[in-house]
């Protein structure tokens, strides 16, 4: 729905700053989270489903790009300041989805 453009302008002129970094990142991810569409929200009468495949954020300051997609939401960091901005080949990484949460390892007793 377009009004999700104008919550999305709301939240991001009314939220505390914070400085560059992975603070201004985690912020700017969760507004983005407000405006995910989960498949089946919008019928548009035929295939394929409507729904947000896929969100980023960049922080342009130290030069790094955070893609999550729609069945692998964990954030993950493109570092640009890694890459050979003026290499010939194209260079590819393969985001492997996995619809399982990362599992937490606790200690036995």
């Amino acid at each position: 729905p377009p009004s999700r453009f104008l919550r999305a302008l709301g939240y991001t002129l009314s939220v505390e700053r914070k400085p560059s970094g992975i603070e201004s990142v985690r912020l700017a991810e969760h507004i983005v989270n407000n405006f995910d569409i989960p498949k089946g929200w919008i019928k548009a009468g035929g295939e394929p489903l409507e729904y947000t495949q896929w969100s980023t954020v960049a922080d342009l300051t130290n030069r790094v790009f955070y893609v999550k997609t729609y069945t692998d939401p964990v954030l993950r960091a493109i570092d640009f300041k890694s890459f050979d901005l003026d290499a010939n080949a194209i260079v590819s990484a393969e985001l492997k989805p996995g619809m399982a949460a990362p599992a937490l390892a606790f200690p036995k007793r």
